[in-house]
């Protein structure tokens, strides 16, 4: 991961696909399974990337290449997901902030 790069997503959310350079994958809905670390034929270049599955088939361009990939599971950025969850706007300083207080209250 390059920097030190805030995650939307993380491990087992649900999320919806925005910004994404391929039309027919913008709105699906896919579930976060784990990162995905670069490989030769799935390479991010160090892009934070997540490893999706969708009920639906998602697309991939491999441009300038006319190579398409089409399957229910494969990387998706997480800069081109949004989850869906409750505190899925938070940022995670406000979470810890968040559960810090908490803990405080609750002692």
């Amino acid at each position: 991961m390059k920097g030190n790069h805030f995650m939307n997503c993380r491990p087992g959310d649900l999320a919806i696909s925005i910004n994404t350079r391929s039309p027919e994958n913008l709105g699906l809905i896919v579930r976060v399974v784990r990162r995905h670390i670069d490989t030769p034929s799935w390479n991010f270049h160090g892009e934070p990337t997540w490893w999706c599955v969708c009920e639906q088939p998602m697309t991939w361009h491999f441009l300038p290449t006319p190579r398409i990939v089409k399957a229910h599971e494969g990387p998706v950025p997480d800069a081109c997901l949004r989850p869906i969850r409750g505190d899925a706007g938070l940022c995670e300083d406000a979470l810890t902030n968040d559960l810090q207080e908490e803990e405080l209250i609750e002692a």
